[in-house]
């Protein structure tokens, strides 16, 4: 039997960083405490321990 469609993954916004995630469902409900309280235990633009990034190419810079 064929797959009447194409298999295509769906991503989380917030990869594999599980309170990010909770913040995320908290703030699609409308709840914004959580996500103060993330944002005060970050102490910089850096990633989370336990946290994953994946490069990030600008239209106008490509990696060559």
């Amino acid at each position: 039997m064929a797959a009447s469609r194409q298999f295509q993954p769906r991503f989380h916004p917030a990869g594999f960083d599980d309170g990010l995630r909770a913040v995320l469902e908290d703030v699609r409900a409308g709840r914004w405490r959580s996500m103060r309280d993330l944002l005060e235990t970050c102490d910089s633009w850096a990633p989370r321990p336990g946290t994953t990034t994946r490069p990030q190419e600008h239209p106008a810079h490509p990696a060559l």
